[in-house]
């Protein structure tokens, strides 16, 4: 019987450090002393937020780092739905975990050599996953781990695909920009994100349009409101060029890349994720989440890909 597979997409980060913390440190050495520290899968676990993250699965070889980060609410239960066909209508229920189990929220891989980072998310962000590595170094660093303090403070940024971008300019370049602001609760009130341009534009929206506060918190707490901001250039008129204005799909991709919509000159219409150096795999399925050896391997040959190419710097 075909073993089952899923489709994820590999995407390809570099990790930045503070200026002040000098080219010796990367995030590889970092991860292997914090790793030698925390030798099991209880030493890395830690709550964020609301959840609890851990390294279930880790490798160590002359490749890089490789990682399987879980996370779960423990003892939550789970909504289920009943298949009946002898009544008109059913209630759903709910379930708990069983002794000793929760039940896996999201989780995701990473591979890491020196600042060179692969993520492969299921359903947990490449985000959440440089948050939780973050506080990972924190905890050991407390731990009296001879480590900078700057070291917690890095930043995974995403790389612009030369190939993509030149078919970009190839069709004229760029001429309207749309942001997708959607006025959604988690999207404009503070959490993990809060720096998201999207969301801070959106709050910004909200603030002009309300300008009293129960106002302003009717529109926040809104589910069916959503916003739009399109940037256009006419290249009849003075101010940027076409070509300057197009720079920006060449500019490190910090922000959620799915929020930007770029339109060619022809009429392409393109998100800014499919801009980005990434690919698409087919990984051995294991219900919600996917084989961790078999997603390190494709992470492996994938980078193996980019340095033939000459599209990161080693």
């Amino acid at each position: 019987m075909a073993r089952k597979e899923r489709q994820r997409v590999i995407s390809y980060y570099r990790a930045i450090f503070p200026v002040e913390i000098g080219s010796t440190i990367t995030l590889q050495s970092v991860l292997e002393r914090c790793l030698a520290q925390f030798a099991h899968i209880d030493d890395t676990r830690m709550g964020v937020k609301e959840e609890e993250k851990e390294i279930r699965h880790r490798r160590v070889n002359n490749d890089g780092i490789f990682l399987h980060i879980v996370s779960w609410t423990g003892g939550e239960t789970i909504s289920t739905v009943p298949h009946v066909a002898s009544i008109p209508e059913a209630d759903l229920s709910s379930q708990q975990p069983g002794p000793g189990w929760d039940y896996l929220n999201s989780d995701g891989m990473l591979f890491v050599s020196g600042n060179h980072v692969l993520a492969l998310p299921s359903d947990m962000t490449a985000r959440q996953m440089s948050n939780y590595i973050s506080k990972l170094i924190e905890k050991c660093r407390e731990h009296e781990v001879n480590l900078p303090k700057e070291s917690v403070n890095f930043q995974f940024v995403q790389i612009a695909d030369p190939q993509a971008v030149d078919r970009v300019r190839r069709e004229g370049g760029i001429k309207r920009v749309k942001l997708h602001l959607s006025q959604y609760l988690e999207t404009v009130r503070g959490r993990e994100e809060s720096g998201h341009v999207v969301g801070e534009i959106a709050r910004n929206i909200v603030a002009a349009l309300a300008v009293k506060d129960e106002h302003r918190k009717r529109f926040e707490e809104a589910e069916n409101i959503n916003a739009q901001l399109i940037l256009s250039c006419d290249g009849r008129r003075s101010g940027l060029t076409i070509e300057e204005f197009s720079d920006m799909i060449e500019a490190p991709i910090v922000e959620t890349p799915e929020d930007i919509e770029f339109e060619t000159k022809s009429g392409r219409k393109v998100k800014r994720g499919s801009l980005v150096l990434s690919k698409t795999v087919r990984i051995e399925a294991f219900d919600k989440t996917v084989g961790h050896s078999h997603a390190w391997a494709e992470m492996r040959e994938y980078f193996k890909e980019l340095q033939k190419s000459g599209d990161v710097e080693l």
